[in-house]
């Protein structure tokens, strides 16, 4: 008979830690919140009361326990980036889920705790040098914890606890959660084709702080997709083969700091299309041009512009 309890297994950390490990279990975090929601899709109240296992949580309470133990991991990991092996107590998570926040039936307040924590998290992660992954938090029963073990930890937490709310729905006959679109991903995704992908993949890593969710590789190494994924949007990629060539995109991109990005861009090799400035339609602007000639305005809000006076400053713009 299959563990219900441990449906993906047991947590076992890697005998060696890597930066290909971390950017998988990196990836994992970033999929978390959208594979919550799918697993929880159409799920009516009853059913969400129902437990995953007999003497189990809930379906609601381990959506719960995912808001709260990731909240809780998310802040372990900012202290142990700061401090040097920080104290961190443990909670008691049988106690915590018997709270009524924690059985409610209503998931929007943790789904929503779920995306935003995720999305600080994983650009967080992203930033950090592979050195740091070897500081520590000196958790109250554990001892002290590398952030390695802890990354490796997580990614498999909410595999488990996904794998739970999955697996009840298989064995119920619960109509099974299948979204109309990949999980995660958004309703409309530029594609680009390109030359040599992985040049593009850096260089938005280093101007947009993109996190890299996918590549997938042909047998002769080539890249046949890859996706990234640039503050609440993706951008998908694969290398030409056979009749298709490349052919170059535009994209326009929010970033907080135009100039700043803008720098960056040139400094990984970009050409300027136009150097940052402020735009009529309430954009601070710049254009550059990637080595595969990809064209990315990038912009910062700074105005809002009724449709009145937008439509005012692009006459007096037009007569210029």
């Amino acid at each position: 008979m299959d563990d219900l309890r441990y449906p993906v297994g047991t947590f076992t950390p890697p005998s060696s830690f890597s930066d290909e490990g971390r950017q998988a279990s990196i990836r994992d975090i970033a999929a978390l919140p959208s594979q919550v929601r799918t697993a929880v899709a159409g799920l009516t109240p009853d059913q969400l009361r129902h437990p995953y296992r007999d003497e189990g949580w809930s379906v609601a309470q381990v959506v719960h326990h995912l808001a709260d133990s990731h909240m809780n991991a998310y802040v372990r990991f900012k202290l142990a980036a700061t401090a040097d092996n920080p104290p961190v107590v443990g909670y008691d998570e049988a106690a915590w889920a018997k709270f009524p926040d924690a059985v409610s039936t209503d998931l929007s307040g943790s789904l929503a705790i779920l995306g935003a924590v995720h999305a600080r998290w994983v650009h967080f992660l992203g930033s950090l040098e592979p050195d740091t992954f070897a500081r520590t938090f000196n958790h109250s029963v554990l001892g002290p914890v590398p952030l390695d073990r802890a990354l490796a930890l997580y990614a498999w937490h909410g595999r488990h606890h996904v794998a739970h709310i999955t697996g009840l729905r298989a064995r119920q006959g619960w109509s099974p959660a299948v979204p109309y679109k990949a999980t995660g991903s958004p309703d409309v995704t530029p594609y680009l084709v390109v030359r040599t992908a992985p040049p593009l993949i850096d260089f938005l890593k280093t101007v947009f702080d993109a996190v890299e969710l996918d590549r997938t590789l042909r047998e002769d190494g080539s890249v046949m997709n890859a996706v990234m994924r640039i503050g609440d949007s993706w951008v998908m990629m694969g290398e030409a083969k056979g009749p298709r060539e490349p052919f170059p995109a535009m994209l326009y991109v929010y970033v907080p700091d135009v100039d700043a990005a803008y720098a960056r861009a040139i400094a990984a090799g970009a050409t300027s299309v136009m150097a940052p400035s402020d735009l009529f339609y309430g954009d601070r602007n710049a254009g550059v041009r990637d080595t595969q000639g990809n064209e990315w305005w990038i912009a910062t809000h700074k105005e809002d512009v009724s449709p009145d006076e937008l439509q005012r400053r692009a006459s007096a713009a037009k007569g210029r």
